[in-house]
Order: structure tokens, then sequence, then C-alpha cells
């Protein structure tokens, strides 16, 4: 070998964030400036959820539990001490200038003994494909329990990122 090696540091960039900001963490961004101004930043999120009632339920809580302030937790002696988390939240739409209802924008209620009985199967191959064919049918259906509004959202960005995630279909208007 002819050449030795040479390392090299490079500084991490820095995060840009509303009003022409930046920072080294995105929560302090985040929280001191807000998000980088676009066109493409929804003013609301509309959010079709396809769910259990359960499911439905604890949806609209975590919801409503980000809306609101958050104060930083109280010092405890058994915990380490996480620099992340000393920091208040002061509620989603403060953050990021958009509304997130807790009431979803559309909803398909599916029957959790039908889902359970669905993804328990013993040939998992099959178990998975049954589940996601329930969800999808209650994906085809959110439009037709939103009204003509949420059926365009659907068509209109269904191939376009919404984001599944435990059965909450999730995108913004």
């Amino acid at each position: 070998m002819t050449g030795a090696w040479r390392a090299i540091h490079l500084d991490e960039p820095k995060l840009a964030f509303g009003h022409d900001q930046t920072a080294d963490h995105p929560k302090d961004g985040l929280l001191l400036f807000g998000p980088v101004g676009s066109n493409q930043n929804p003013a609301r999120m509309d959010v079709g959820v396809v769910a259990t009632p359960a499911g439905l339920q604890r949806y609209s809580k975590w919801v409503a539990s980000i809306e609101r302030f958050i104060d930083v937790p109280p010092p405890n002696p058994k915990r380490k001490r996480n620099d992340a988390n000393t920091f208040v939240w002061p509620g989603f739409e403060a953050v990021y200038g958009a509304l997130w209802p807790s009431m979803p924008f559309a909803t398909c209620l599916i029957d959790a003994d039908e889902l359970s009985r669905r993804i328990l199967g013993g040939d998992r191959h099959q178990a998975v494909y049954s589940g996601g064919r329930t969800l999808r049918r209650g994906v085809a259906e959110l439009p037709a329990r939103g009204g003509r509004e949420a059926g365009d959202v659907v068509r209109g960005r269904l191939r376009r990122g919404f984001q599944v995630r435990a059965a909450a279909i999730v995108g913004a208007s």
C-alpha cells in the first residue's frame, strides 16, 4: 500500500427552521422557531382512521394528549436525567402551526373479533394477507364515511404518501 489513510472531521450541518433560523437539535428548532415555511405545510391534519372501536378511542385520546401543553416531568432520583425531556411541549398546533382534531376526518370501524380471527390464524402468510385485506377494505370505505371531501382526500392522496401505521391512515390537506 502506498498511501496512508487520513481522517477528516465534517461538522454536523445546522437544521433549518421557520423564520430563516437554524439549530443543532430538532426539538430546539421546532419549539423556538417552528417548521420551515412551505406551501406544502398543511393548515389542518385530515386523518382517516380504520380501527376497532377501542383503537379509535385510543387514537382520539392520543391526539388530544399532543394538542395540549405538557410540562417538564418532575425530578425523580430513580430516573436518569434525559435532556431531551427537559422541555415543555406547548402542543401540536403551537409547534407545527397546524390543527390536528382529535376526531378523525373519516372513520371506518372494523370488528375486533373478526380482525383477531384473521390475524391469529396458524398460517402466518395467510393471517397477514387476510388481516391486510380487512384493513384495505376499511380504507376503501373511508370516502363513503367521510363524505365527498373525504373521498377526494383519500382518492387524491392514497398513492402519494399516506402512511399506514397501526390501522390508521394519516394524511394532511
